[in-house]
């Protein structure tokens, strides 16, 4: 049965999913899994004014793993209350779901739940920070999207609550590497079973913009360009054109992130979905990500899927 793996935290900003989810879980004909990571308790101080009393009696030891436990069952037992009442109202609208909760760093809990029960997708809200502020504080969606193999639909959590989410448009990112390409089965699938129009897009770097003395010979270069691309994109969509799907075709030149954002804006798409190489560390730091450039800038729902070698 096909799984769609739900991580939420009990806060506001992750609900803001939950038009996504249950429109993916009608799309895909999925099962929904819901999953609340509750943190390890965290060990309390101890004085070291109490060490000798410690040496001779642990006393202090035994209370507080004592406590640490019943916070750790308080916390789970909260946690599983919250997940019930949002599957009672899943289940109300017809859906399947099932819940769980486990202990553990959130991301590693999601990863670990989406491997083990082989999800089609994780569906996550995401209150994209970006700059210092994201590199210091960290992002558990940031780190899922690193570290899993599963396709992440990620939504930003900006003003209310959407009361429900269709997809009529689809944003196709294309690069002209096989890379990219991968994103493609998963993108024409929906497609297909939502009757979504998709646009295959592929930024150009204008010459003139590159490190490189071309002169009079950029603007010659960039038609050139223009017309390979053009040439490459028509030829992926008639291949999907001849399996009944809507596509179409968009050229342009700029910076990448930039235009896929402006792009999917203009058309009103309601959803992006790239290929994303899950560079993490000093290199994502100083050679970016297109990907991660749009998954901190656009309002539009994401869906990143990472390519197999």
């Amino acid at each position: 049965m096909t799984t769609i793996l739900v991580p939420l935290d009990g806060s506001p900003l992750a609900e803001h999913a939950l038009p996504h989810v249950r429109a993916m879980a009608q799309i895909l004909d999925a099962r929904l899994h819901l999953l609340r990571a509750v943190p390890e308790p965290v060990p309390e101080p101890v004085l070291i004014e109490a060490m000798p009393a410690l040496s001779r009696l642990e006393v202090l030891p035994q209370e507080q793993h004592a406590r640490q436990r019943t916070a750790a069952h308080e916390a789970c037992a909260h946690a599983e209350g919250y997940l019930f009442s949002q599957v009672a109202r899943l289940r109300g609208r017809g859906l399947r779901a099932t819940t769980e909760v486990s202990i553990g760093r959130a991301d590693e809990e999601i990863v670990a739940a989406a491997q083990h029960m082989h999800a089609r997708m994780i569906v996550m809200a995401t209150h994209g920070w970006s700059g210092l502020r994201r590199w210091a504080l960290g992002s558990v969606a940031d780190r899922v999207v690193r570290t899993s193999t599963t396709p992440v639909l990620l939504v930003r959590a900006t003003g209310d609550i959407a009361q429900e989410w269709t997809m009529r448009r689809i944003v196709v990112p294309l690069d002209g590497s096989y890379e990219a390409q991968q994103a493609l089965p998963l993108a024409c699938d929906l497609a297909e079973r939502t009757n979504a129009a998709l646009l295959f897009v592929r930024v150009l770097t204008p010459m003139l913009d590159l490190d490189i003395e071309w002169g009079a010979m950029a603007p010659e270069f960039d038609v050139q360009q223009r017309a390979n691309a053009q040439q490459e994109l028509q030829v992926l969509a008639n291949e999907y054109r001849a399996q009944g799907l809507h596509v179409r075709t968009l050229v342009t030149f700029g910076y990448p992130a930039e235009e896929i954002i402006t792009t999917a804006t203009r058309h009103n798409a309601d959803l992006i979905v790239m290929a994303t190489h899950g560079y993490s560390g000093l290199q994502r730091l100083v050679l970016g990500s297109v990907a991660d450039k749009v998954l901190h800038a656009t309002s539009t729902p994401l869906l990143l899927v990472r390519p197999t070698v």
